[in-house]
């Protein structure tokens, strides 16, 4: 039986809080680098896209919209590489802490942190609630069936 090697990167990046486009920017390069270095998966860190701790911006409906708008574009420019971006996702009025699972263009699945500190400004004023759905096992299935 032949064994298939996965080749993993975590992406190390500062994301600037605020800096919507800038990050997003940053984000596609690494990927593609990541990519052209014969990485299968790259990982980047939680909020990426809005940087960290976004805190009281999550206040600016506006903000959170054009986060969701950079993940869009960021979901474009990748190829046939996995990449797992952090996020500020919201769902009728509840605000998450989420991470999206982005392939061929397209996002494929996403999750929502279920686990916070409590003294962190960002978990205790502003994120609403936890994640309920692991979706890595949707994505084996997408890539490697």
């Amino acid at each position: 039986m032949k064994k298939q090697v996965i080749r993993i990167a975590l992406a190390q990046m500062n994301s600037v809080v605020g800096a919507l486009k800038g990050n997003a920017d940053k984000i596609i390069s690494l990927a593609k680098e990541a990519q052209s270095q014969g990485a299968d998966i790259v990982s980047f860190p939680e909020l990426a896209v809005t940087g960290y701790p976004p805190e009281d911006l999550l206040f600016k409906a506006q903000f959170v919209d054009d986060n969701l708008e950079q993940l869009k574009r960021i979901a474009a420019y990748i190829g046939n590489i996995v990449c797992i971006v952090g996020f500020a996702d919201r769902k009728a009025k509840a605000l998450y802490n989420a991470a999206a699972v982005i392939h061929n263009a397209r996002i494929k699945a996403y999750t929502i942190k279920r686990i916070f500190l409590i003294t962190v400004f960002l978990m205790r004023n502003v994120i609403s609630d936890v994640g309920r759905s692991f979706p890595f096992l949707v994505l084996a299935k997408h890539l490697w069936a």
